[in-house]
């Protein structure tokens, strides 16, 4: 039907039914592909862009053909896929959607008129969750990683002290050391902006290196040590900043918005530095 426009569902970042009840709720007639799941064809809206499902990254216009291609191809969690027609990049965002955070997706086109076409459509707001890069450090910016998570949990920093609430950067050593907490964003941001400027480009030797020692993603064990280290990391901080409130003048924060473990993030991004 042309009338209808197609889109496949970000599923690493809200349930089929949770985005299915968003646009219904939005008055937005659709039906679900009883091929894929994923798949819903959407009708009588405004425009794209102004629906929650949208703006939140949960959907993306695909049509059903490209979609067959990532199912044909039988791409898991762990794999090493490499889109040779890539451009406008849907594919490769839902091959990336599929693998859950874990593995690898290049994305490459014969022609260069069409690689311009998958750049402009490399929407962060509409990135799977997960995604990694890896860089140089420096004598300033030791080897490690740099977690980017956002909190589930809305009734969380009720004391106002995490700047970026809901979401939480945490820079940790190799070797599970933090180096900066979450309560000091700025200077992680600086941080990531003197080891990232300028790098607009993958170092290659760098990529290669980090794919043979995780297997292409597919054995990240040490870095699954480290973000457990990491909401471990935002648990002690947080405790001990309750403890703090204990003694301060004004309403103690010990008790409000309890922080658990894992179950209370996603993972956003994270960055490696070698």
């Amino acid at each position: 039907d042309k009338s209808e426009t197609t889109v496949h569902c970000n599923t690493s970042k809200a349930s089929i039914e949770q985005i299915k009840a968003s646009l219904t709720a939005e008055q937005v007639q659709l039906r679900q592909s009883e091929l894929v799941p994923e798949v819903l064809y959407l009708r009588d809206f405004e425009a794209l862009e102004e629906l929650e499902a949208f703006e939140n990254g949960w959907i993306q216009v695909q049509d059903l053909a490209s979609v067959f291609a990532c199912l044909a191809a039988d791409v898991q969690p762990g794999d090493f896929c490499v889109d040779v027609c890539a451009a406008p990049g849907g594919k490769s965002i839902f091959a990336a959607d599929r693998m859950k955070g874990q593995g690898t997706v290049i994305s490459r086109d014969l022609s260069e008129y069409k690689t311009d076409y998958i750049k402009e459509n490399q929407d962060v707001e509409h990135a799977p969750f997960g995604m990694s890069a890896v860089v140089r450090g420096n004598d300033i910016v030791k080897p490690g990683v740099i977690f980017i998570l956002r909190n589930r949990n809305k009734d969380i920093n009720t004391d106002k002290k995490n700047l970026l609430h809901p979401f939480y950067m945490i820079y940790l050593s190799d070797t599970g050391e933090v180096i900066c907490d979450y309560l000091h964003p700025k200077k992680l941001l600086d941080s990531m902006r003197h080891i990232c400027k300028g790098k607009d480009k993958p170092d290659m030797d760098l990529c290669q290196a980090f794919n043979k020692a995780t297997a292409d993603g597919r054995k990240m064990g040490h870095y699954s040590d480290l973000l457990h280290a990491a909401i471990e990391s935002i648990i002690s901080v947080k405790e001990e900043s309750d403890l703090d409130s204990l003694f301060s003048v004004g309403e103690t924060t010990a008790l409000l918005g309890d922080i658990k473990g894992l179950d209370d993030f996603e993972l956003i991004t994270f960055l490696v530095i070698k």
